[in-house]
């Protein structure tokens, strides 16, 4: 395992590779309660603390092709509590109230392998008024799932509260963001922090390209 910058690097994104084929093969699993060593393997939680939280982003990812089965084993229990990714199931048992969709554009096939600049304030750097997003909230559920599956438009929502909850508690605590008080309700007066979970799911060549939150 290794990393694509070093950990002093002012780069806003640390890159941290996984090599499934030739690297350790005792790669940590992720739980819904994980630490920080084992959700960040092989960045160590204590660098990252020092190194990256508040300072840019992180991102794991594979290295020497994509190992299939370490990967979704390295997931596993998240996968099964979100229902095995089925999306159908997902929409429904969402923590959100709404369902965003984003809109597809009929060009988004010719342009998927090449739309890669970054986005802020969920627009990409372009300066274009074509790669606006376009995105709707849609209240009832079926109605998204319909055009989910049968227009390809991509769709985010909050993770199963489950998930939600047991992950960001965790992070919360490992953090000592909000000196890890957790209300999931978001009623509480007194608790100073809160945190989602987001899930994208894209749909073929209409894909969730790197953005800033909005």
């Amino acid at each position: 395992a290794q990393s694509s910058s070093s950990e002093d690097d002012s780069s806003p994104v640390l890159v941290q590779y996984i090599d499934y084929k030739h690297g350790d093969k005792s790669i940590p699993n992720i739980p819904l309660n994980p630490d920080l060593d084992t959700l960040l393997y092989p960045m160590k939680g204590s660098s990252f603390l020092k190194h990256s939280l508040r300072q840019r982003a992180v991102h794991i990812t594979c290295q020497n092709g994509f190992d299939e089965i370490h990967a979704c084993t390295r997931v596993a229990e998240i996968c099964r509590e979100m229902y095995n990714l089925d999306a159908r199931s997902i929409l429904r048992e969402t923590s959100s109230d709404n369902i965003f969709l984003w809109l597809r554009r009929r060009h988004d096939d010719d342009n998927a392998s090449t739309s890669n600049k970054p986005k802020k304030n969920g627009r990409k750097v372009t300066g274009s008024k074509e790669d606006l997003i376009q995105s709707v909230e849609i209240s009832d559920v079926e109605t998204a799932i319909a055009l989910h599956k049968t227009a390809g438009h991509a769709t985010y929502c909050r993770a199963p509260p489950k998930v939600e909850q047991s992950l960001v508690s965790s992070l919360l605590r490992a953090t000592g963001l909000g000196c890890g008080q957790y209300d999931p309700s978001g009623e509480s007066v007194i608790s100073l922090a809160r945190g989602e979970v987001e899930t994208f799911i894209s749909t073929p060549g209409h894909i969730t390209n790197w953005h800033y939150d909005f």
